[in-house]
């Protein structure tokens, strides 16, 4: 939320200047003018929100892919190393959760 402050922090004070002068404004018919530079400092708020939204997903996303990959490269050794060097499956899973744990 504090974030979306920020972002839109031109129109909250766009907003608040026009309160303070609300009788000038009404007085002098600038209602139309008004809303349209808050309109424009709303559309300017959106894509800011657009933005942030994308670029965090995105970042999340990564962030699922490698830890998912980690989870399935060591699950693939640990088979190659049952298959092929003889291990036993309790090795190996400790070997996995010991790895895991270790990189959190």
């Amino acid at each position: 939320m504090f974030v979306m402050m920020l972002i839109s922090g031109s129109a909250v004070i766009f907003i608040i200047l026009l309160y303070c002068e609300y009788f000038q404004v009404a007085s002098f018919t600038g209602e139309k003018q008004a809303v349209s530079t808050y309109k424009k400092f709303l559309a300017d708020a959106y894509k800011s929100g657009v933005h942030e939204g994308l670029v965090g997903g995105i970042g999340f996303g990564l962030v699922l892919f490698v830890m998912f990959s980690g989870y399935a490269l060591a699950v693939w050794f640990g088979a190659k190393m049952i298959m092929e060097k003889g291990y036993g499956a309790g090795a190996v899973v400790n070997v996995i959760v010991a790895v895991l744990n270790a990189s959190m």
